[in-house]
């Protein structure tokens, strides 16, 4: 039976008070009266009651407030509270940047003690200007706050720094290129939240601090499991950036990016690397890369060492000739979640790209001979995440057609055209059709697209081809939500469960 859903709304989802979260998830353990149950449970049994609260909060920014509320509820409370230093692990700093919250950060981490700590450090400014040396939070600031944070690098078990400019990033860089232990640390995310450095011929800017830092330079390898620098560029051969499983790479001016080789190196110094993101630029091709390959040489070598152990790639792409050229370049034998953007819609909405080149690079038949260093197999991938393509309907049915083992698809800001390629093709003889994407279950796409995927159930339906289990319709406060009675019918006949998710 076809199920509709609708889920809650997006700004029901934003509307969220930090100090009633901690509040309602206590609230039944009421402290007025000290015949009730949770005064009679001991200190220890209660710091675990506080620990769970602080655990089951989504973000950093939540867990971080949850010791200020449970501390302020009573004396004992307060004292059980001060006592576990795990309560205190989440600093969290952000704009305004004030005394309060530099007071607030030393206690935290005073009263954690020897625990790892959890850092995430938001500096962007809502209000911001886009002038580079007129932003409200400082490289002095940054300065100030490393001073506190520094001498605790042996307990940093996470770190995230968000900065719209530069020399506060630059400063962080410096301040801790030489640390050479970092024991608990797992994950570090740079970001300097400029997206348009990465559009084609943007030069990176200030030109004077261009200069590569190395990142966390006295590290020993494979410390770091997971680094993700966005419009950050470091030393490339930083000792940190080896033995990761999971590599984000994103919004970067192009001049800044890793040679082919140093990107080269990079991988091969990650044999146990999971997840791999490039968004916008990844390794500079020089003009000798790929000596005697053409265009159309689907089955060319890679030029990096094969990931074996690749199993989630990501690419958002500015030129479709450079995404086929890194393709190219990569060796994923056994890739399992593949996603596709092209971020030029969003940096330059003028400038959309016809993406059926890279659709025909991507569905080209491997050789019959191929190895594990062959390009890309699709064979594996179960899951698809297609973002702004624009390419030919006839492109896109032969890609799908070689995605046998898909299940989810999550195809969005698409014309009807690449929803009605998934129908099933006529074989050969055209007497008799096969279902493109044969284990297909599930399908995210936006609202607009509903008409045109009703379509696609149906034929898969007249033809035996096995069902969809459920839908998910997204929705944008512009969006206007229908979906006619004969869309539901066909929904309800295959038994398939609709969602209208708001965006």
């Amino acid at each position: 039976m076809a199920t509709v859903v609708m889920t809650e709304t997006a700004p029901e989802r934003c509307r969220f008070d930090w100090l009633q979260y901690p509040r309602r998830l206590l609230g039944s353990l009421t402290f007025r009266r000290k015949s009730c149950p949770i005064q009679r449970l001991p200190d220890e049994l209660l710091s675990y009651v506080f620990l769970f609260a602080m655990n089951d909060s989504d973000a950093i920014t939540e867990a971080a407030v949850t010791p200020i509320t449970i501390s302020h509820v009573g004396t004992r409370w307060r004292r059980v509270a001060l006592s576990t230093s795990k309560l205190w692990t989440s600093i969290n700093l952000a704009l305004p940047y004030t005394p309060a919250q530099v007071s607030r950060m030393r206690a935290w981490l005073l009263r954690s003690r020897s625990c790892p700590l959890d850092i995430l450090l938001d500096f962007r400014d809502p209000d911001w200007s886009w002038d580079e040396d007129a932003h409200i939070f400082t490289s002095q600031q940054m300065q100030g706050t490393m001073a506190y944070l520094l001498p605790h690098v042996t307990r940093w078990r996470s770190f995230d720094l968000l900065c719209d400019t530069w020399h506060p990033i630059f400063t962080f860089l410096s301040l801790s290129q030489h640390v050479d232990s970092a024991p608990f640390l797992r994950r570090i995310a740079l970001s300097r939240c400029n997206a348009y450095f990465a559009l084609k011929g943007q030069a990176f800017a200030p030109a004077a601090l261009k200069q590569p830092v190395p990142l966390l330079g006295k590290l020993p390898p494979g410390s770091l499991c997971s680094i993700s620098l966005a419009g950050v560029h470091v030393d490339w051969s930083s000792t940190a950036l080896r033995g990761l499983t999971e590599l984000e790479l994103k919004y970067h001016a192009s001049e800044v990016m890793p040679s082919l080789k140093e990107f080269a190196g990079i991988l091969t110094a990650c044999p146990q690397l999971r997840g791999l993101s490039i968004i916008g630029w990844g390794p500079r091709f020089d003009v000798n890369d790929f000596d005697g390959v053409t265009e159309d040489d689907a089955s060319a070598g890679p030029s990096t060492a094969p990931l074996l152990h690749l199993l989630r790639f990501a690419m958002g792409f500015l030129d479709i000739t450079y995404a086929i050229q890194l393709l190219r370049s990569l060796a994923m034998p056994c890739l399992e979640d593949l996603a596709l953007e092209d971020v030029s819609r969003s940096l330059n909405p003028e400038e959309a790209q016809d993406a059926t080149p890279l659709l025909e690079w991507l569905a080209a038949p491997l050789p019959s001979t191929s190895t594990p260093e062959s390009p890309l197999q699709l064979s594996h991938v179960s899951s698809l995440h297609l973002n702004g393509i624009s390419a030919s309907k006839a492109s896109f049915a032969v890609f799908a057609d070689r995605l046998r083992s898909l299940r989810a698809l999550h195809i969005t800001n698409v014309d009807d055209d690449m929803i009605a390629a998934l129908n099933p093709s006529p074989t050969i003889s055209a007497l008799d059709y096969h279902p493109r994407c044969p284990l297909l279950a599930e399908v995210t796409c936006d609202a607009e697209n509903i008409h045109a995927l009703s379509a696609v159930v149906l034929s898969r339906k007249d033809f035996g081809c096995s069902p969809f289990q459920k839908i998910y319709a997204m929705t944008s406060e512009t969006t206007e939500i229908y979906i006619n009675d004969m869309d539901c019918a066909i929904f309800l006949s295959s038994g398939v469960q609709l969602f209208v998710i708001p965006s």
